[in-house]
């Protein structure tokens, strides 16, 4: 059996996104109020998965993978809703540059520094607030939708 698939403009779209995204993301990292805003953020690429065990607590970390996960929701549901990624453009950058937490990525870094108890906690706790973060708006729909039809 012979798997087969053929890109099409949606699959283009997505990857110009994720290019735009990336790039939007360094230019404005340079920039210097950006760099004076998060002063936090002066670590290298080995010191970051330690950056983020040591400079918050867990009720932070929920909370910044509570509106990652909301932000994540909106992009998937813009993007099938209206078959256009205008919400992976949008909600990916704000998340990036707001310091939300996001379970994927956190696990490829601390993959690459090794995982440590710390670590796994750390990312147990991502992906909770990722999960309710994204089933934070549909539940807000069917409540409503609920009170709608009463």
């Amino acid at each position: 059996m012979r798997l087969q698939y053929t890109i099409n403009d949606s699959d283009i779209s997505i990857i110009l996104c994720s290019v735009r995204t990336v790039f939007v993301t360094l230019l404005a990292s340079n920039f210097k109020n950006f760099e004076n805003y998060h002063s936090s953020w002066h670590w290298t690429l080995d010191d970051f998965p330690e950056h983020k065990l040591e400079n918050q607590e867990l009720w932070q970390t929920l909370i910044r993978a509570f509106f990652c996960g909301i932000l994540m929701y909106v992009a998937v549901s813009v993007y099938k809703e209206n078959n256009t990624p205008l919400g992976i453009m949008f909600c990916i950058p704000v998340f990036i540059l707001s310091g939300f937490e996001h379970s994927i990525a956190d696990m490829c870094y601390f993959a690459v520094a090794g995982y440590t108890l710390p670590a796994v906690l750390f990312v147990a706790v991502v992906v909770v607030g990722n999960a309710i973060g994204g089933m934070f708006l549909p539940a807000l729909k069917l409540i409503f939708k609920k009170k709608e039809n009463v």
